[in-house]
């Protein structure tokens, strides 16, 4: 039996209240980084997460708690097409190309349901005021006052905004930003890096100027030293984002099933090491002394703190096995799911808010294991 339909009905139900109550939802704080954020990424986190209990119960409360939440997101986008995701100060205000990614999946998952435009033009306006540099591959920020702040070399930011395009295309093909998620898949075989075994490196590697690139390469070849050293790395990171990464790559997959990148080695090693299911296995357990961010150490988790209790394996990976598995994994997954439950939900409190620094964004991350049912 599977044991998380329940507990996603019954923090659905909740959720769906609190809604209909205070006519948003509070956002949480970017897990373990404590960066505040605005309501924008769990708005359209649980759009997908009521869409999918209103199909199962018919209950009209769910559709009108996503018309809530896909209005507020209407109503939140700034002139420019952005939208304020985040307030820390040092860092960007819209968290990078995947705070603009998020909002657009919401959107546009709001398009479907509701059958209003309206969330499709929002969808559009925002991946458009993220400028392409088609010499990288890659997308340059604009910030919510307009400032350009240049290529976010975040790899999985920018796989996340191309997953983002891609969903926009499956609902209505729009040349130029299929035009911009291609040329990012064809740039791919260069600005994705991985190490030795298939674990995805960071950050991309940037090639708009040999400066960048440059640059892009001493930070991927300290890591390898920092590794071959046995000294702390950004490995410990990498673990638990890696099938995040893989996640996007499924939903450009379901949109571009036949570009060539996806029967490259590098790709294929890099799926290989998330179907692999021992690495997801070895994200319950935590090991801080290696890791560079010191994130690890200074918070209290039987786990890897970006892994199931941020970046899960169980929401993650029965989608990624959906899109690309040949083989049967549902032992694995059913145990990776009963591994969440145990390390991280708390039934008294109906919440995965144990071994988990933001149970505001882990719940609502259970939007990624929805797709896996659809």
């Amino acid at each position: 039996m599977n044991k998380i339909l329940p507990i996603i009905e019954s923090i659905a139900s909740e959720k769906c209240q609190v809604v209909l109550r205070d006519k948003s939802i509070k956002g949480g704080h970017n897990g373990p980084y404590y960066d505040p954020e605005t309501e924008i990424r769990v708005s359209s986190h649980w759009i997908f997460i009521f869409e999918y209990e209103f199909r199962q119960t018919g209950n009209l409360d769910y559709i009108k708690a996503i018309e809530i939440l896909a209005n507020n997101l209407v109503a939140l986008q700034l002139e420019n097409g952005t939208f304020l995701c985040r307030n820390k100060n040092g860092k960007d205000k819209i968290n990078g190309t995947i705070g603009i990614s998020w909002a657009i999946e919401g959107l546009i998952e709001a398009t479907k349901i509701l059958k209003d435009e309206q969330y499709y033009n929002a969808a559009v306006k925002a991946f458009n005021s993220q400028k392409f540099d088609y010499n990288a591959g890659l997308w340059i920020r604009q910030e919510v006052d307009g400032s350009i702040l240049g290529v976010d070399n975040t790899f999985n930011h920018q796989l996340w905004f191309a997953a983002s395009g891609a969903q926009i295309c499956s609902y209505k093909n729009n040349t130029q930003i299929e035009k911009e998620v291609l040329s990012f898949l064809d740039h791919c075989s260069t600005s994705f890096r991985l190490y030795k075994g298939g674990l995805i490196h960071h950050f991309a590697i940037v090639n708009g100027s040999i400066k960048a690139r440059g640059k892009s390469e001493i930070i991927y070849w300290k890591q390898v030293l920092l590794r071959a050293c046995r000294k702390p790395s950004c490995k410990y990171k990498e673990e638990g984002y890696h099938n995040f990464s893989i996640y996007a790559f499924a939903l450009i997959h379901m949109r571009y099933p036949e570009h060539l990148f996806f029967n490259t080695l590098k790709f294929r090693q890099a799926l290989s090491y998330s179907l692999d299911m021992e690495h997801s296995f070895a994200l319950q357990n935590n090991d801080p002394e290696y890791d560079a961010t010191g994130l690890a150490s200074e918070f209290k988790s039987e786990c890897n703190i970006y892994g199931f209790s941020y970046n899960s394996p169980a929401f993650e990976i029965p989608f990624i096995v959906k899109e690309f598995g040949n083989a049967s994994f549902t032992n694995e997954i059913n145990k990776l799911l009963d591994l969440q439950i145990d390390l991280t939900f708390d039934a008294n409190l109906n919440s995965f808010c144990r071994n988990t620094e933001d149970p505001t964004t882990l719940d609502a991350r259970l939007y990624e294991y929805i797709r896996a049912l659809l």
